[in-house]
């Protein structure tokens, strides 16, 4: 009778036992369960938030690229307005705004560069050298007219080097290179820096700068010329009142001719 009991105590035991396992088995796939999709929420919100970020962040560098390209820069004239500024505020965050500064800071050079133009050679300048009062005081040897040439020449074509080396579509998208942030990011300032309107326009301005930098150069051959001329028949003329007399009609006639030949590159 006793053992009879005893058996049927076991057996109790190990039905509890059975269902506290059951029961805890159940218990750890449910929370594994729970931890699966928590960790595939916590994803799926990153994924969220990363393709937000960067889009607000691109879309924001776009339109700070599209600001810059309706800046109206130039005049009615053609000449470029001193008045034309670049926004340098930065508004975009972390790597973007990287690419928006070095966008932003290049432009600006080239802006500020081109703004300095009329200062390089003035026209008011090249009337002082070529005055009577000038040819007076400095020939016959023209020592320092022919300085102040040399020294406004190589102004001159130092500074449209300069713009031309600005519109180099090599160097525009080479100064990126340097900067520390990964390739993708190089790639997104390359694709708003230069487009295919962006390379026709460099490919324009650098036509347009080449064919300055002839003026420049045939410009100061044509006036330098001038003036070795007078130098080299120093005694064949002088000045009279606001005349230059030449002595021998042979002189004069060669004189004109070459101030009359004026470079079909300034014409």
């Amino acid at each position: 009778m006793e053992e009879q009991k005893n058996e049927n105590v076991e057996k109790v035991n190990n039905e509890v036992k059975t269902e506290v396992k059951t029961e805890n088995k159940k218990k750890s796939k449910k929370g594994l369960i729970i931890a699966i999709i928590a960790v595939i929420l916590v994803i799926i919100v990153g994924i969220s938030l990363f393709v937000a970020y960067h889009s607000s962040q691109f879309a924001l560098l776009v339109s700070e690229t599209n600001k810059i390209t309706s800046i109206e820069i130039l005049k009615a004239d053609g000449t470029v307005d001193p008045d034309a500024k670049i926004d340098m505020e930065i508004k975009t965050k972390g790597s973007y705004a990287i690419v928006e500064q070095t966008l932003k800071e290049y432009l600006n050079e080239t802006l500020e560069t081109s703004k300095k133009a009329p200062e390089i050679i003035k026209s008011e300048d090249i009337e002082n050298l070529m005055s009577f009062e000038n040819i007076k005081n400095d020939g016959p040897e023209f020592t320092q007219t022919k300085a102040k040439i040399a020294e406004m020449r190589k102004t001159g074509e130092d500074y449209i080097e300069e713009l031309l080396s600005l519109c180099d579509e090599e160097r525009f998208l080479s100064v990126i290179e340097d900067k520390n942030v990964s390739d993708y990011y190089k790639e997104v300032y390359k694709k708003l820096a230069v487009d295919e309107e962006t390379e026709k326009e460099l490919n324009e301005t650098k036509e347009k700068g080449e064919k300055a930098k002839k003026q420049i150069t045939a410009s100061f051959d044509y006036i330098e010329s001038i003036f070795d001329f007078l130098s080299e028949h120093k005694s064949d003329w002088t000045i009279m009142g606001n005349q230059i007399m030449f002595y021998n009609q042979s002189v004069l006639n060669q004189y004109q001719k070459l101030v009359s030949n004026i470079p079909e590159e300034i014409k």
